[in-house]
């Protein structure tokens, strides 16, 4: 497994100040420290704090892509790959992230961009599933729904109930034809338009390679 690059260390190093002081404490001493390195190396990287939230944000994002990636490489349909990779994340670390991270882009709409851009994929990648698209979206909403209450720490539901929960949602998930794999990448940045809708609901791909085109994900500016 290849290294971490010095600039995932530090942003990993902005989640472990928040995770153990909380939003307030994030700071570039803080961070630099944290990360084991001055204060000068962490400002080439990020020119401010805002543009530290802002990395970080995108970092986490990725993150989950990269984790929904690697499902569907290994064979799982796209749906139950969202549904797993939503719902298997590390809830004491990641909810104090989480929380943080979601306070920041309420007060801050440049935030907005990868995370915007994060469900305008998920849309589309749920609009070309085999599953019915009543179904496909929402077994989509009810997992971030439960993400959601989860991340807020108000989920109303006991151990053995939100067990149950997953596994209705992973058996709504399941494609059509259960014995085809669905071999569609985990919604990524790449280049080229969205499918186009054809009638009766489904997805177009006449002239295409079968496989859903993403938008590239817009950056937000180093500021």
């Amino acid at each position: 497994m290849p290294r971490p690059s010095q600039r995932s260390r530090m942003l990993d190093a902005a989640a472990d100040v928040i995770a153990a002081d909380g939003i307030g404490a994030l700071t570039l001493e803080a961070v630099a420290a944290r990360a084991g390195v001055s204060k000068g190396g962490l400002l080439y990287h990020f020119r401010s704090k805002n543009a530290l939230v802002a990395a970080l944000v995108e970092h986490r994002m990725g993150q989950f892509h990269a984790r929904l990636e690697r499902m569907i490489k290994a064979g799982m349909p796209f749906l139950p790959a969202y549904v797993q990779a939503s719902l298997e994340m590390p809830k004491v670390v990641e909810g104090r992230v989480g929380t943080a991270l979601l306070a920041a882009v309420a007060t801050d709409p440049r935030l907005m961009a990868p995370v915007r851009e994060h469900f305008a994929e998920v849309g589309r990648m749920v609009g070309a599933s085999t599953v019915p698209f009543e179904r496909s979206a929402a077994v989509m909403l009810a997992v971030d729904g439960l993400w959601l209450l989860e991340l807020l720490g108000i989920a109303p539901f006991t151990r053995a109930q939100r067990k149950r929960i997953v596994v209705g949602l992973m058996a709504a998930a399941q494609p059509q034809n259960a014995s085809t794999p669905d071999t569609r990448p985990a919604p990524r940045c790449t280049s080229g338009p969205p499918p186009t809708r054809a009638a009766g609901g489904g997805t177009d791909r006449r002239g295409g390679t079968g496989r859903l085109q993403l938008r590239p994900r817009q950056r937000i500016p180093n500021s």
